[in-house]
């Protein structure tokens, strides 16, 4: 039985933010899309639910507060997001947690900060051990 890959949306304004994530998750096996805002990753999200969403706060059209406030409650009620930010402050991580982030991720991060965010929130079946022949 092949098993899908799991899906990541990625929305940041920030076109070297948005491919350096990509990179990294694309690497760990994973089917990233990347939006350049708020209100293309929620067109997205309706025409093609993603089983993770990777979101800054700080956007122009749409901050990633309202996208997932948006997500949660009328395109993906189970979507999992992990908020991707500079902003770092107790209020700005309040927020996010608040609009239904499942984590936060502080700017700047290393490959294995985001992977281990990514892995703890991304639902994954084990894989099937085989079984052993008795000595």
């Amino acid at each position: 039985m092949t098993r899908r890959r799991p899906r990541v949306l990625i929305a940041d304004d920030d076109q070297d933010i948005r491919a350096l994530i990509q990179a990294m998750l694309d690497s760990a096996g994973l089917t990233s899309t990347a939006v350049d805002g708020g209100l293309a990753a929620l067109q997205h999200a309706r025409n093609e639910p993603a089983d993770l969403y990777v979101i800054d706060i700080q956007m122009p059209d749409m901050n990633g507060i309202e996208l997932t406030r948006q997500l949660k409650s009328e395109v993906t009620p189970g979507a999992r997001v992990l908020i991707v930010s500079a902003q770092t402050s107790a209020a700005d991580i309040a927020a996010a947690l608040a609009a239904g982030s499942d984590g936060f991720l502080a700017k700047p991060f290393t490959r294995t900060d985001l992977l281990e965010q990514v892995g703890a929130l991304l639902i994954v079946e084990p894989h099937p051990c085989p079984k052993r022949d008795a000595l």
